[in-house]
């Protein structure tokens, strides 16, 4: 479980025992922090983006988390096998992408 500016996240893993393990080097993540922070893919990026992934004060809000979440979880070859569930005002969710790559949150009955 993970908490963040009041939204809480649930994830869990429903691959097999070889899909978890997963090795990088500093310079992997380097290149994988390059790719999401100075590219076309920055979220934060509002001539692409507006603030659909953003906060008014300019930190990432809970689509943006998910969306970077989803996309860290493809590169990781994890699509599918992770299921993440958040956890605010609205009650429990489960959060999915959408047809778009936007994430979907749905209430969890």
């Amino acid at each position: 479980m993970v908490a963040l500016s009041g939204m809480h996240y649930i994830i869990w893993f429903n691959g097999i025992y070889q899909d978890a393990i997963k090795s990088y080097s500093q310079d992997q993540i380097d290149d994988y922090i390059l790719d999401y922070v100075k590219t076309e893919n920055d979220l934060t990026d509002k001539a692409k983006n507006g603030m659909t992934y953003m906060n008014s004060d300019g930190t990432i809000n809970n689509l943006g988390v998910e969306k970077l979440f989803f996309e860290t979880l493809k590169n990781m070859g994890l699509e599918g096998k992770i299921n993440l569930q958040r956890i605010d005002t609205n009650g429990i969710q489960n959060i999915n992408l959408d047809s778009n790559n936007t994430p979907n949150a749905t209430p969890c009955s």
